[in-house]
């Protein structure tokens, strides 16, 4: 019976010990939570995936991602204000939401200046970036990486848009960003606020004409079964910044400081890569579904782009003329 006794008391203890080791080990694991107002199928949250396998296997699991995508914690600018607070460690944040806390972010949103992928991985990857990382820093926040979720397109119900004269009165429903907002206004264009949720509806019953948005919002929207002409002006491109809480970054070891930086450099890169594939796919689907695709030429989009100059001279003073400038030079722009 003693020997039992014993037994049974040394099994209890190596239970305990065994608990108080789990509980240390989740203990020392460090959880970083990703706000996203992205759905869990966008580049911008598969490639956050990958990082999180990535992160297991060369920091033994030391930190792991838990991913919020869709809005989950509120909307972008809830989430925006989560992250500089702290309640949540990291974000995928738009340039449109950046913006509006960050002036030489508007950089992001001038339109008809980035014009293919090559220019996206040359801002990608440019010193202007870095200035506006070392700006959000005051903010604090701390940039890690870049993504994209394409270029913005128009899909029109009743006829293509494909030349200036073609737009005025025309309801097109936009993000509701000054930039976009004042591009549509000078177009003739009467810019339309639509819940997102209630854009299908309103193409459906006439309520809006067009709508100005990426390729994975109008996919993710069905909008390509009611409205079948897509003009490929790709006058603006969509940017994610992959960002952190800084005070929260600075209190990680040098170890997993260095872990985060070089996964973020890794899985950023593979989410524009990413991004690019899923534009292209979502072209395939719209062909396949009788959608009318419509490239312009040259002398077409040198006719927006020319139209759009006074948004540039509109900004120039919120961005600083010298920060725009350099930008117009890093990616070739000529007005």
């Amino acid at each position: 019976m003693k020997k039992a006794i014993c037994l049974l008391a040394v099994l209890t203890m190596v239970v305990i010990c065994s608990i108080g080791t789990h509980n240390a080990l989740a203990a020392d694991k460090i959880q970083m939570g990703l706000y996203s107002i992205a759905p869990p199928f966008s580049p911008v949250n598969t490639a956050m995936e990958k990082m999180n396998a990535y992160l297991k296997e060369e920091g033994k699991g030391a930190i792991e991602v838990q991913l919020y995508p869709s809005g989950q914690l509120g909307a972008e600018s809830a989430g925006l204000n989560k992250l500089q607070i702290g309640a949540v460690q990291a974000g995928a944040i738009t340039g449109v939401a950046i913006s509006t806390i960050e002036p030489k972010a508007n950089i992001l949103m001038m339109p008809f200046v980035i014009r293919s992928w090559e220019d996206v991985e040359k801002l990608a990857n440019s010193k202007m970036m870095s200035e506006i990382g070392l700006s959000l820093e005051k903010k604090g926040l701390k940039l890690m990486g870049i993504g994209s979720y394409g270029f913005f397109n128009i899909l029109s119900v009743k006829k293509p848009l494909v030349k200036p004269a073609d737009f005025p009165g025309v309801k097109i429903r936009v993000f509701p960003t000054p930039v976009l907002v004042d591009l549509y206004k000078i177009l003739g264009a009467s810019p339309t606020p639509i819940a997102f949720p209630e854009i299908y509806t309103a193409l459906q019953q006439g309520v809006i004409e067009a709508t100005d948005g990426t390729l994975d919002s109008s996919h993710a929207s069905k909008q390509y079964e009611v409205a079948k002409h897509l003009t490929k002006t790709e006058h603006i491109h969509g940017w994610f910044l992959y960002l952190v809480n800084k005070a929260w970054f600075d209190s990680l070891s040098t170890d997993n400081q260095k872990l985060l930086k070089d996964a973020f450099a890794k899985f950023s890169a593979v989410a524009r890569v990413e991004s690019k594939a899923y534009d292209d796919k979502i072209f395939k689907i719209y062909e396949d579904a009788g959608v009318e695709i419509i490239t312009l030429s040259e002398d077409q989009r040198n006719a927006f782009k020319e139209i759009a100059n006074p948004i540039h001279d509109k900004y120039r003073d919120v961005i600083g003329e010298d920060f725009l400038n350099r930008f117009y030079e890093e990616v070739g722009f000529t007005k």
